[in-house]
């Protein structure tokens, strides 16, 4: 069973993961393997030569928020930055999930990586305005920033057309995960075939 979790920046995926964690299933996160990525060598190298050491912190790692800053606010920077990640990300998640068992995806890019018929159930998080905006507060991220890299995201309503599954993040996390236990149980007795 492979489920595929999606939805905006600072929706509630994380805690999607680890409710299905929870349950038994292997997890695997497309930002974590972007951040593995970014030290390899050749890639590091190959996105140093684009953007300039301006990118980097003081310990020679590349620093994201530097890096971000740069491709949310220019579309042009950012699609070659994709163009760079998204196949190694996308390889690395496939080789993942192609072992048997049980795994949940966390990809806020599924749609736009066009990776979703590699998954048996994607299940969107949607977070409403206000719950969005006190997420964010906990975060301590900017709202112009979170701003933009949700405008770098394909449209969310889309997305929530898309999936098998919504799960709303509109209060507690126990309402939250109330409804993503109701999710689970839908889809292992479509697994079973009941």
């Amino acid at each position: 069973m492979k489920i595929a979790i999606t939805g905006q920046f600072a929706s509630g995926k994380t805690s999607a993961v680890g409710f299905f964690s929870r349950l038994g299933y292997k997890t695997v996160s497309a930002d974590k393997i972007a951040h593995i990525l970014l030290e390899k060598p050749t890639v590091k190298n190959r996105i140093l030569r684009h953007f300039g050491s301006r990118i980097l912190a003081p310990s020679g790692k590349i620093s994201r928020a530097n890096l971000g800053g740069i491709v949310f606010a220019r579309e042009k920077e950012r699609i070659f930055l994709e163009k760079i990640l998204h196949p190694l990300i996308r390889k690395e998640i496939l080789s993942r999930i192609e072992k048997p068992g049980r795994f949940v995806v966390e990809n806020p890019l599924l749609f736009e990586m066009k990776m979703e018929k590699h998954f048996d159930f994607v299940i969107y998080v949607d977070c409403p305005h206000g719950r969005w905006l006190r997420n964010l507060r906990g975060r301590k991220i900017p709202f112009e920033k979170a701003e933009a890299i949700v405008r770098a995201q394909k449209d969310q309503r889309e997305k929530r057309k898309c999936a098998d599954f919504v799960a709303v993040n509109d209060s507690s996390l126990k309402k939250f995960e109330t409804e993503l236990m109701k999710i689970a149980e839908a889809i292992e007795k479509i697994g079973r075939g009941d």
